[in-house]
């Protein structure tokens, strides 16, 4: 096919850009790598094992997604990943930083608790991990320099319940109306 008058984009990725923008994300595809350890070990260790196990693998994704976040904070150099979807600025390392350590807290302060009460130790941890890990960049809707990014994400959906006016009428007169309830996870609640 001939181009004319028009010049085609340039579509090559180079290994120094990928490991770049790989390099921006480390924190969450760290904890990622240690949920996917995490799984594999919850699959293949016996039953009493397992919360122990994986409460100190989602203890040291958290530690080393930590650490990466303040090596990052102190050394790299931020800037955005994989064409301005993602960025590594100190915005974005500063909330890796504060979900690292409120996963360990929530670790350490989650263990004996589920152990006494017979749950399973093992999927919440690995849970947790995968709410820090799926959740939405800051980037997505807090950046007031692209709001035409932000509309595109879909502001709605990181909120519950959008309210009264927008649910069809009740068969039944006598529920209260719902309203608008902000969601701490974003709009998975």
């Amino acid at each position: 096919m001939l181009l004319t008058g028009a010049q085609a984009a340039d579509i090559s990725y180079s290994w120094p850009q990928a490991l770049s923008d790989l390099g921006q994300i480390a924190p969450i595809a760290a904890l990622t790598g240690f949920m996917l350890f995490g799984i594999l070990a919850d699959l293949v260790l016996p039953k009493h094992r397992r919360g122990g196990v994986v409460a100190m693998i989602a203890v040291t994704g958290f530690t080393y997604a930590l650490g990466t976040a303040i090596y990052r904070w102190v050394y790299a150099l931020g800037g955005s990943a994989y064409y301005g979807y993602a960025t590594g600025d100190n915005f974005a390392l500063f909330f890796e930083m504060l979900f690292a350590i409120l996963g360990i807290l929530t670790v350490a302060a989650s263990h004996s608790y589920l152990r006494r009460r017979g749950m399973l130790e093992s999927e919440f941890h690995i849970l947790i991990m995968a709410a820090v890990i799926g959740r939405p960049p800051p980037s997505t809707f807090w950046s007031a320099a692209s709001p035409a990014r932000s509309s595109s994400m879909g502001w709605r959906s990181y909120t519950a319940a959008p309210g009264p006016h927008s649910f069809p009428a009740s068969p039944r007169r006598s529920d209260p109306p719902r309203r608008a309830t902000p969601c701490c996870c974003w709009g998975s609640c």
